[in-house]
């Protein structure tokens, strides 16, 4: 099997064949050798960050001592984003703004500070559910 795009991670890649065992190969520079037990006639395939493809059905039941060939394809992931803008009122007031993706488990990290003379602070976000906090200081 080979996959297109140079800066892709072969070794990534999960393969099940159910009830078929399989070995994995990715020592093969560009290309990425499945051994599969005979008899196997779908696979899902895994790699994170992309959709998995489950229960394929590969159009054949694999035999023993022959060589079958598959070639993957990816389209890079799109990743939606938002505009997040906070205004702050009164203007004048030096402040930070720091956010943590809802549902997320790590601490705050900072996302800027806001601009004294306007008040304003945005940023592009991946698009999602934030918890976030404007810290006002004083320098």
């Amino acid at each position: 099997m080979t996959a297109s795009g140079a800066e892709d991670k072969l070794a990534a890649y999960r393969f099940n064949f159910g009830m078929a065992n399989s070995i994995v190969d990715s020592s093969r520079g560009d290309e990425l050798w499945v051994y599969v037990q005979r008899n196997a006639k779908y696979v899902t395939i895994e790699r994170d960050g992309f959709a998995s493809v489950r229960k394929y059905d590969l159009n054949t039941t694999i035999m023993p001592g022959r060589t079958y060939v598959m070639t993957l394809s990816a389209e890079a992931q799109k990743i939606l984003r938002q505009m997040v803008r906070f205004n702050i009122e009164p203007k004048g007031i030096q402040a930070s703004v720091s956010i943590r993706r809802d549902g997320g488990k790590g601490q705050e990290e900072l996302l800027g500070f806001v601009d004294p003379t306007t008040g304003a602070l945005a940023k592009l976000l991946e698009l999602g559910s934030y918890f976030y906090v404007v810290s006002p200081f004083s320098s």
